[in-house]
């Protein structure tokens, strides 16, 4: 044999020796986790049990289905408290031999490898007594807390329940850095301190392995340059933003309540309130007696002079006869009747996909039009494609529908003037971009507007 044949021999031999080294030490890591497979002990009750998530590198994945195969709808890190779903759902082991467990994570279903759950405190907590505030024993760390003492989340989404255990309805969440106050406790349930807290507004009970004295909480101060804005300012949205997104609490992980555009004006109610990036929210009226927090990054004082100038109310006239364009500039991009989209719904009659309005295009936010007088009929919602979306009954057998709206500023039931702004051409619904859809309705069918409509 050749030398350099047989350097070729000795360097596959060296990887393959190599390859099969890896291929045990990851079957020796499997074997290791498989020994410390998550079980349960024989129980009564096996409601409002828990587990945490072990073992992992870059979080545990949560699947959808029991396998390695499936879907992985989300991926929890080490650490994070998942409640067990097997008072209802038995457990599955598959046939690579793993054991899979149906969980519960931050309102999310799934199934997780017994291999990356572990017992919460080292036991599996769960409802040994129907009296969960019984004479249990403290945990030796109880941190000792009493009413009125501040306390803060140290994780996102912590449950706040309605009574101390899993197993009771979830009312809200706190995020990372949350403050509330304790109102009473410790309640035990097994193992498990639960804590009856309030933010202000809501009385919940939420687990104490998750809370930490205010005061000890590391929470970053206040960025030097962080905006400065007082209660009753009249701030805007940014041009170039993006615009802004409002949440129920001072932390980018709530709840979104809705949304600003780039340019809309609000008046800040409370604040400013500190997130634990030390980032500063502003709490802000979004009318109909809807209140929310906007990060104050987005925000510029605005001068009284400056703000728009409001016209006089037109009369209400009623309806005219005539139709107006909805907008008063855009862009033609559909009409109405047979079209070559096949997405659009099947006229049997026809024998086509049908359109039935026609589509006028323009920037999102721009202002959208009473195309004549009457009523509204509907301003709202619908899961029928069109989106956020208005009805004006004309009070003469016509009606006319504008779709897609990025938002709406009229009320069911209120008198609109022809010509009076509705709302705003958006992108909602089943929409390619911003237009209007707009429909006129003779009794309950569809006609051509191109037909009707007379000019701006």
């Amino acid at each position: 044999m050749l030398r350099s044949e047989r350097s070729g021999v000795v360097r596959f031999s060296a990887r393959l020796v190599f390859a099969i080294a890896l291929l045990l030490m990851a079957m020796g890591n499997q074997l290791a986790l498989a020994q410390q497979e998550f079980d349960l002990p024989e129980l009564d009750d096996y409601s409002g049990l828990q587990a945490i998530t072990a073992n992992s590198v870059d979080g545990v994945n949560v699947r959808a289905e029991p396998g390695v195969d499936s879907e992985i709808v989300i991926s929890v890190p080490d650490g994070n408290v998942v409640d067990l779903r097997v008072d209802t759902v038995r457990t599955v082991t598959t046939d690579d031999g793993i054991r899979w467990w149906p969980i519960s994570i931050w309102g999310v279903d799934g199934w997780v490898a017994g291999m990356y759950l572990a017992p919460v405190d080292g036991e599996t907590s769960g409802n040994t007594s129907s009296d969960s505030s019984g004479d249990a024993a403290a945990p030796a760390d109880n941190p000792g807390w009493a009413a009125g003492d501040y306390v803060a989340s140290t994780t996102d989404f912590l449950a706040m329940r309605a009574g101390p255990g899993t197993n009771e309805s979830r009312i809200a969440w706190l995020g990372k850095g949350d403050v509330v106050q304790i109102v009473d406790g410790p309640f035990y349930n097994g193992k498990t301190d639960w804590w009856l807290i309030t933010d202000g507004s809501i009385n919940a009970y939420v687990f104490g392995g998750y809370l930490k004295t205010a005061s000890e909480l590391d929470l970053e101060a206040p960025a030097a340059d962080a905006p400065a804005f007082a209660v009753g300012d009249t701030l805007g949205v940014t041009l170039g933003s993006g615009g802004a997104n409002v949440r129920k609490k001072a932390d980018a992980s709530s709840k979104r309540l809705g949304s600003l555009n780039e340019g809309a004006i609000v008046t800040v109610v409370d604040g400013p309130t500190y997130d634990s990036a030390g980032g500063a929210w502003y709490l802000v009226d979004l009318g109909d007696d809807t209140r929310g927090y906007v990060t104050g990054e987005v925000f510029e004082e605005i001068a009284p002079e400056d703000l728009p100038k409001q016209e006089p109310a037109k009369p209400v006239t009623g309806p005219t006869g005539t139709y107006h364009y909805p907008l008063a500039e855009y862009t033609f991009t559909q009409a109405y009747g047979c079209t070559i989209y096949e997405f659009e719904p099947y006229n049997a009659t026809l024998g086509c996909p049908y359109h039935n309005g026609i589509d006028l295009a323009a920037p999102l936010g721009t202002p959208m039009l009473a195309s004549d007088g009457g009523t509204v009929k509907y301003a709202g919602w619908c899961d029928c494609g069109l989106g956020l979306y208005v009805e004006i009954d004309h009070l003469n057998g016509t009606s006319t529908v504008y779709g897609h709206m990025n938002a709406v500023y009229v009320q069911t039931g209120q008198d609109v003037n022809q010509g009076e702004v509705i709302g705003e051409v958006g992108s909602t619904g089943m929409s390619t971009g911003p237009h209007v859809h707009f429909m006129l309705k003779v009794g309950d069918n569809t006609v051509d507007p191109l037909g009707y409509l007379t000019g701006q």
